[in-house]
């Protein structure tokens, strides 16, 4: 009989996009602030540590809630022993706010265009699930599920901005597309529209 080894794998930051890191625990909120269950702050706390050893000890920590303080020490007890890390620091200023503090600011409408594909469809671990009714593929039956990083030229050209300067950037460059292309893209439904911008020329127009 083989020998069996079984060990942990601590999964906790997933690089969502070039500047975006998370822990993707949606149930952390309500195990800590809810149940008063701190034990999920160890792995916050974990990943804060692995991000020190990469980039170096923070010039400054600011923290506001109770579950701040205790990552904190949680992050300053895991800390000891162990040698500062040589890497010359790249982070000035680190923040940790409970969420708590506000609870207010999620139930605001978001008015950036990634904001906007989260409260309409739903924005998870960086993927985005489109319902079959909206028409990108052949079956309606069946969601599309799309991947949203700044991979995509065309998302990573918008994906901050208010939803009014969207409109207006993606408007001028459908204008440019129009001067040198004889498709009406008015008249495109979302398949054939995916289908134009894949094959056509409008990210590359976007030069980032």
């Amino acid at each position: 009989m083989g020998h069996v080894e079984v060990q942990s794998l601590d999964i906790d930051l997933v690089l969502l996009d070039h500047d975006i890191l998370s822990l993707e625990q949606p149930e952390l909120l309500r195990s800590v602030f809810l149940h008063r269950d701190v034990t999920s702050l160890h792995s916050v706390a974990r990943s804060i540590n692995k991000l020190i050893a990469q980039f170096g000890h923070p010039t400054n920590i600011f923290g506001q809630g109770s579950a701040a303080k205790i990552v904190d020490k949680l992050v300053q007890t895991m800390s000891k022993g162990r040698e500062p890390p040589k890497t010359k620091p790249l982070i000035g200023n680190f923040i940790l706010i409970d969420r708590n503090v506000d609870f207010i600011t999620p139930l605001c409408t978001q008015q950036t265009y990634t904001g906007i594909l989260d409260d309409w469809f739903n924005s998870e671990c960086g993927k985005i699930t489109f319902p079959g009714e909206v028409g990108i593929t052949d079956d309606v039956t069946k969601p599309y599920k799309y991947i949203l990083n700044s991979d995509d030229k065309i998302f990573k050209f918008v994906r901050d901005e208010h939803i009014q300067v969207t409109t207006q950037k993606l408007r001028t460059k459908l204008t440019e597309i129009n001067s040198t292309n004889e498709t009406e893209l008015e008249k495109l439904d979302a398949k054939n529209m995916k289908s134009f911008v894949k094959v056509n020329h409008f990210s590359k127009l976007i030069d980032i």
